[in-house]
């Protein structure tokens, strides 16, 4: 009875242990979460070696007091590693039994005994200079328990010979002078250093020659011991690896291919241990030189230029003056490399060994030859240029058709008078070419031929005289009101017959040398103005202010604010003509993404002057005398203005001045067409529009199969057959088009909508791949 009462007991105290510990650890663990009970997972080596260190693997192992290991004191010299791992030396005196490791919170003993085992000794090395592929003697005992054999630095060798008292092993390609350990390979392995350093045979590196070296030929190094050497690293980090290199017997020497692209610089070598050996002496690549081109002047497109001269086998590509892209030789030598003029635009070859052709555009310039080392060699050369032997007529008269004869003609893409007029070429061949004379403006005296790749060439004297039809020596330097007459000094004037403006007559009075012209209520912005004569007729330009808005676009292009968002783009100063307070800065967008935004900032910077995120196809930003100000006089820079945003296209920033239109839903329901099907719009929603109003058709989901079709509502002929934005005929929306379309009504226009042969429709809009949101008319 009393032995199960003390169990009883026994056990009692266990549980009461147990809660405490339970306790306790619940009560140390920190806010994380993290227990601070001291906890012991492994020990060993075991068996180990004494002298030799002792791990100890677990939690909180930092706060262990002591070690007792049995047959020795209490160890309190502890190397802790980390919270998790803490090391002792074992005492020579140390005997077999469990450790035992005190803490706070009492004594934790390892659950296996500690053994120990017969110590591995290192007595020697071999004393000697070794090399790599020597063989190392290490003598001591109990070295038959060795897997590795560890060089200097970090070298390891498992394959050599053992018996208890001796290792031989051969000594690695990669091995350093330094202290050799030994290894039993175990898990937590013992392991024993050397006294001394195993020495071991190194490189030296002396010298390397030539200092100025062709790549893809040889330099030589000279040394010691160089068939230790493993790379070298050239300038530019170009890395030359072999295996076997080009030693010689001796191994004093060592060759070595310069690879193609190294560059000019120092060169370090690196031993196969990976002692590197920095080199003082620089080399200098060689470039092609002695470099002449034949021919190099008076090329034409598709001529073939030779170019001679030494190391053109280095020669990777061509650039051409003026040519973005580098092009290939057609054939390359050491001595020799043949080359294409310029002549269209860059073709592949069809099969390897066919010409590449190169752009139009080349100039007279520098041929720069481009090696796989980034340097260069240049060698002049000039394009053909036109020549001229012939102006006819000669003098010529204002305003009618030049002959000019002479050779390479075909070359010529404008001619520029003096008075800085400039014309583009009518009709050219190899001989002669045509153009117009400017009726206003153009000067007696040099002309110069402008040619197709930029190049100008200044040509002999022209003498140019006044016309002998009815001609305007002077126009206006301001636009023309609408509706209002055209005051004008003509020369000739009893040649006159009739006056046109916008292709059609127009009512005109002439009072001696005064012509008096009525702007047409229609006219709006360039509108041309043709005189006509009995013995010939000359049209001019002329800006017409409008009855409605006049818009003059600043930037037309494309600014792709989803691949470049908030990447600001700037609208120089030349581009703005003259602006007033009101007139409203319109910007056009297309494509619009998810959540579209813009900002528009003033060209220097100094200040945002409207932001917003929108969904419409366009912003309008009405101007104030200060934004102007800001905008023409920037702090700094030549831009006006600067454009960013994210998730939309801008294809037209304008300033529109005058008075905007009214705008008024013609029909207000999403139109989706898909499958050539159509809408009919009533002809009651048109009301009664006066010709000059705008048809705006708002566009989304543009599919790249887009196509549509406008019919009067009886199915007649198409309204639209011609548009800005549309191809002919199937009126398809070009890639990256407007998010808009707008269609000017002419009278025959209203009449066909108005007035069908049957039914009630005013309009028919027929196609596929696109929707249209709403359609609106725009009234002045």
């Amino acid at each position: 009875m009393n032995k199960i009462l003390n169990m009883s007991r026994l056990s009692m105290m266990c549980l009461m242990l147990l809660s405490i510990c339970i306790f306790t650890a619940c009560d140390n663990d920190d806010d994380s979460g993290k227990s601070n009970k001291i906890v012991l997972n492994s020990f060993g080596p075991s068996p180990a070696l004494r002298g030799g260190e002792l791990r100890f693997i677990g939690a909180n192992l930092d706060k262990v007091k002591a070690v007792i290991i049995p047959g020795t004191a209490a160890i309190t010299t502890i190397t802790v590693v980390d919270e998790r791992e803490i090391k002792v030396t074992i005492p020579q005196d140390a005997t077999e039994g469990y450790v035992v490791l005190e803490t706070p919170q009492g004594e934790i003993q390892t659950e296996t005994i500690l053994r120990y085992e017969e110590p591995i000794v290192v007595t020697s090395i071999s004393a000697d200079l070794k090399k790599a592929g020597d063989v190392l003697t290490i003598e001591g005992d109990y070295l038959n328990l060795i897997k590795e054999v560890i060089f200097f630095d970090n070298v390891a060798v498992t394959d050599f010979t053992a018996t208890r008292k001796k290792i031989e092993v051969v000594i690695p390609v990669a091995a350093q002078t330094g202290k050799i350990r030994v290894s039993n390979g175990a898990e937590i392995p013992i392991e024993v250093y050397s006294e001394k350093d195993a020495k071991i045979v190194a490189a030296t590196v002396t010298a390397i020659a030539p200092e100025t070296v062709k790549p893809g030929e040889t330099v030589t190094i000279t040394g010691t011991d160089l068939d230790l050497i493993g790379s070298l690293i050239f300038a530019g980090a170009v890395i030359a690896e072999f295996e076997e290199p080009n030693v010689n017997e001796d191994n004093t020497e060592l060759t070595v291919v310069v690879p193609f692209e190294a560059q000019d610089g120092a060169v370090t070598v690196i031993a196969k241990s990976g002692i590197e050996y920095p080199l003082e002496t620089a080399l200098t690549m060689v470039v092609p030189s002695n470099l002449k081109a034949t021919p190099d002047s008076g090329l034409k497109p598709g001529d073939i230029i030779t170019i001679t001269g030494e190391d053109l086998d280095l020669v990777t590509d061509i650039n051409f003056p003026n040519i973005a892209d580098a092009v290939k030789p057609i054939s390359q030598s050491a001595t020799e490399i043949k080359v294409a003029v310029p002549v269209m635009l860059p073709i592949k070859p069809e099969k390897e060994g066919d010409e590449e052709i190169i752009p139009e555009d080349a100039r007279s310039g520098d041929i720069v030859l481009n090696m796989a080392n980034g340097k260069t060699a240049t060698v002049a050369y000039t394009v053909l240029q036109p020549s001229v032997t012939a102006y006819n007529p000669s003098p010529v008269m204002a305003g009618s058709e030049l002959t000019i004869t002479g050779t390479n003609m075909d070359l010529v893409l404008s001619v520029t008078f003096k008075g800085e007029q400039t014309v583009e070429v009518t009709t050219a061949t190899e001989s002669m070419l045509t153009v117009k004379v400017p009726a206003v403006g153009a000067e007696s005296g040099v002309i110069f031929l402008n040619m197709k790749n930029g190049e100008s060439v200044e040509c002999a004297p022209l003498d140019i005289i006044a016309p002998s039809f009815c001609f305007i020596p002077e126009l206006p330097s301001a636009a023309v009101p609408v509706e209002e007459l055209l005051v004008l000094e003509v020369v000739n004037e009893d040649k006159l017959t009739q006056v046109n403006m916008r292709g059609g007559p127009t009512q005109y009075l002439l009072k001696g040398t005064t012509l008096y012209v009525l702007i047409p209520s229609a006219a709006n912005g360039a509108t041309d103005l043709t005189l006509i004569s009995s013995n010939g007729e000359v049209t001019y330009t002329i800006q017409v202010l409008g009855a409605g808005v006049q818009e003059t676009p600043v930037f037309e292009g494309f600014i792709d604010m989803f691949e470049n968002e908030w990447s600001a783009v700037g609208i120089p100063i030349a581009n703005f003509g003259t602006m007033s307070p009101g007139d409203r800065l319109r910007v056009y967008f297309t494509g619009l993404g998810e959540d579209p935004e813009y900002q528009l900032w003033y060209g220097d910077w100094s200040g945002k002057f409207a932001e917003s995120k929108f969904s419409a196809a366009f912003i309008d930003v009405v101007l104030t005398a200060e934004m102007i100000q800001s905008m023409m006089n920037p702090a700094w820079g030549s831009d006006a203005m600067l454009i960013q945003g994210k998730h939309c296209i801008v294809y037209k920033i304008a300033i529109r001045a005058g008075t905007e239109p009214t705008e008024s839903v013609v029909f207000g329901n999403e139109i989706v067409l898909a499958g050539w099907n159509n809408q009919s719009i009533p002809l009651a929603n048109f009301g009664t529009p006066a010709p000059g109003t705008t048809i705006r058709f708002y566009l989304k989901n543009v599919g790249s199969n887009n196509a549509m079709q406008i019919f009067p509502g009886d199915w007649g002929s198409q309204l639209v057959t011609e548009h800005t934005f549309y191809d002919v005929d199937a009126l398809k929306i070009p890639a990256g088009g407007p998010l808009y379309l707008d269609v000017d009504l002419t009278a025959e226009m209203i009449q066909r909508i108005l007035n069908p042969a049957w039914g009630s429709d005013g309009m028919i809009i027929q196609g596929d791949d696109v929707t249209i949101s709403k359609i609106t008319m725009l009234k002045y």
